[in-house]
Formats: C-alpha cells, structure tokens, sequence
C-alpha cells in the first residue's frame, strides 16, 4: 500500500514566543491551544512555523490536533463564519439585583439611583427564562451592581428558581458575581454555592494603604482587612474545589513601587490554592464625576507593560487568569453578544454595564411583565454589528478572541470608530510566560 504525502500549513492564528528557558511557547486562538517545545527542538520547529507547506510527518501530531498546523488547502476564514454560529447557543443575563452600593470607589462611574429589583421584576426575569430557555442549549447568570451582596435574598430567589428549571429541561446552568466582597462571609458565600455561584470576581487594589485609599465604605472606613479575612476563611472552612475566586486589581501609580511586596503577600496568601487566581488591569475612566479628581493616578495604557513585566518572576508564581481572554470569543465584549442583555433594578434593558444612565445609547428596551422583552431591534443591532472589517484586524493572530467587538461602547457611546485591541494583544509576549509560569502549556518533544 502507498502511503500519500499529506501537506500541512501553519495556522494563521497562531502566535509564537519564547520563555525565560528559550523554550518555544505556542498559542492558537481559534482553538485556545497552548503548547511548549523544548529548548532542544526549538529552533527547527520555529523554521517549521515560518514554512508555507510542511510534510506531515516532520510535525508532532499533538501540534495539529491542537490546531496549529492544519491541511493546506482549509480556509480559515469559513472557521470564523463558524464561530460566530455556535457562540449564539446561550442564553447570558447581566442582572442587577440593585444599585445601591456600600462603597464609595474613587474610580467608580456608578450613581446609585436606582434601589434593589421588586418582586414582580424577578417574577418577569424567571418567566422570560422559563418561556424561551427552549431556544437555547444553556443559561448563564452574571450578578452585578451596585454592590448585589446587598439584595442577597434576590440572587437566592432567582438564581435558586432558574437552577431548578434548569435541571429540569436538562439545559446547562452557570452562575458567577461581581462583588467588592466586603459581605462575602462564610454563611453567604456557602448561600451562594447552593444557588450555583461558583465563579467570583473580587476586586482588591493592591495592599492595605493603596485599596484603603481607593475602595473604601461609605463613611470613608477602610475595607482591605474585612475582604481579605473573608477570603482567607473561604480558603480555610470550603472545601469543595468547585468554585473559583478571581482577585482583580485595578492598578495606578501609587502601587508602582509595591508591586514585589503585593506578589509576596497574595503569593504567600493565596498561591499554594487551585481556587483563587489573579487578573490586574490598570484602573480606567469610564465616566462619572468621581473620576475627575482621580485622574491624575491613572496609569497609562502605554505604561502598563511595564507592570506586567515586574510579575515575569521566577521566584514568586502568581496564578493568572489571563488565559480565559485569549480563548474563542475571550476578549468580544458581552455587550456585542445577540444572546446578552443587561436587567437593571428597574427592569430596563441594556447592553453594557457601563454608561447605565444613558438612555439614548445604552437602553433598548424593557422587560414585560409576562417575561416578554420589548426591544428596539435597530439600537440592538448597533450593539451586535461590530466595527467595521479591515485587513488588519482580518489577518490578525488573535481575531478568534476578539471577533471586532472589544468594545462597543468605544463607537456606540464615545463615537470612536477605531477598533481598540485587547490588553493580552499589546501584552501578548508577557501574557504567554506568565501563563506559561502556572505550567498550563503542553509540553511537545
């Protein structure tokens, strides 16, 4: 029997970079793959990634059934068309339980007017579900805020509700909560597991002095110590291993000369526990009037590199979770999803969860009281269509993650046109052996 050559090609969406050990480090955004190739074997596999046409039998096979070489005569552009069919199968809600808040955030754009959901709103989020779930192959609740800690009783009714219906008609079901974490104590933390709420997002900014300064109460008492107290408690007395804490910082100058005291304080709290991951952004303007005063602290988008490259440390592994940005779809706002919507606490229907006042740009529509959404299908579609194509964006490694919806907001709201990148683009080498450090990539001889 004569065995055929097969041909192979490198993978327009993949990107290549080295580790701190010249290994090869390997990513592909279509498939959200991650592989390393020893230092060994490096070179020649890198010669391999720049060749138009490869032989078959020179490459690892885990490297094309991770995607990163594939048949020469595939149209990765037909891939793209696919991707944007099967990410329309679920069902996502942004709900607001209230407004109100217990902190007062320098750099929050919120205002706080509205106060905690009505039970007839709830009963109409609950009926929506339970009327048009059958569409979808899944059900994913985001609680927001405000701070929605505060209207507990709301995600419990809701969440236990659309839980159970869930099961029911055998649909998945994921929960998670954007939370200051000030209340998280065990008894509502172990409320909220048994509404399904496994995943968390907790901001804490830097260390005592520098998130004392920034995210404070109310009557302006510091909130570091009571946050991290309920986290170290959720470490030591849960011990299920299904939940998963991630602990964002918004950076600004003032924590640019704490940043080996931060990695050694979290590296020493929280490193050695699978469940709690790290995420830092620089803290941005994204309106309001508090922000002005605050201004002046903002890092610079161009200067924040420089902070991620102070964590490339060998010594001290923080877990991030930058990879969940790089993945299909991982970096395509929510606001340019069909299937998501904002509720909130008044039942208005919005797209982003910024600008929650705007009501010329950031409202379309209403929800019923009979669960029907009454939606202004031409303000949806502004949302939903993107920027517009161009052959950068078209060529780039990463469009699998982006799909040109970053941002909406950036063209619908602040009447810019030019696509932003994501952050994991202009940070990309970094990104990778930061990664890279938590040993998530698989290993190719």
């Amino acid at each position: 029997m004569v065995k055929f050559m097969a041909f192979l090609k490198p993978s327009k969406y993949n990107y290549i970079t080295r580790n701190n050990n010249y290994e090869l480090l390997l990513f592909n955004s279509f498939y959200g793959s991650f592989g390393k190739v020893t230092k060994k074997n490096a070179d020649n596999y890198f010669i391999l990634f720049k060749s138009e046409s490869v032989e078959d039998i020179k490459i690892n096979q885990k490297l094309v059934s991770m995607g990163f070489f594939i048949p020469i005569e595939e149209d990765e552009n037909k891939k793209i068309n696919f991707l944007k069919k099967i990410n329309n199968n679920i069902l996502s809600l942004i709900i607001l339980p209230t407004e109100q808040c217990n902190f007062r955030c320098e750099y929050c754009y919120e205002d706080f007017k509205r106060e905690k959901m009505t039970i007839e709103l709830q009963e109409s989020i609950i009926k929506h579900v339970k009327k048009y779930l059958h569409n979808y192959t899944g059900l994913a609740i985001s609680w927001f805020g405000g701070e929605p800690l505060l209207a507990i009783d709301v995600i419990e009714r809701i969440g236990g509700e659309l839980k159970e219906f869930c099961k029911n008609i055998k649909r998945s079901y994921t929960s998670s909560i954007t939370t200051n974490g000030y209340l998280l104590n065990i008894d509502i933390f172990k409320r909220l597991l048994a509404v399904n709420v496994l995943n968390y997002q907790i901001t804490i900014d830097g260390l005592k002095n520098t998130h004392d300064k920034q995210r404070y109460l109310v009557n302006g008492s510091g909130t570091f110590e009571r946050i991290v107290n309920n986290l170290i408690n959720i470490r030591d007395e849960i011990k299920t291993g299904k939940f998963k804490i991630t602990i964002r910082t918004n950076f600004t100058n003032d924590m640019k000369g704490i940043i080996d005291e931060y990695k050694k304080y979290y590296y020493n709290t929280f490193g050695d526990d699978q469940r709690f991951n790290f995420f830092i952004r620089p803290a941005g303007d994204y309106g309001g009037e508090r922000i002005q005063s605050f201004v002046k602290n903002l890092i610079k988008k161009d200067d924040f590199p420089m902070v991620m490259n102070c964590f490339n440390d060998d010594n001290i592994k923080l877990r991030f979770s930058f990879d969940s940005f790089l993945q299909p779809y991982g970096s395509a706002c929510y606001a340019g999803q069909l299937n998501s919507v904002v509720i909130d606490a008044e039942g208005n229907l919005r797209k982003c969860t910024c600008n929650l006042n705007d009501m010329e740009n950031n409202y379309i529509g209403k929800i019923k009281k009979d669960g029907d959404m009454e939606i202004n299908i031409c303000k949806h579609a502004e949302w939903i269509t993107g920027y517009d194509k161009n052959e950068k964006c078209d060529s780039c490694f990463l469009l699998p993650s982006c799909m040109y919806m970053t941002c909406p907001a950036q063209k619908i709201v602040r009447k810019n046109n030019k696509l932003p990148c994501p952050y994991e683009f202009n940070n990309i080498d970094t990104t990778l052996i930061l990664i890279d450090k938590d040993e998530r990539f698989t290993l190719i001889e």
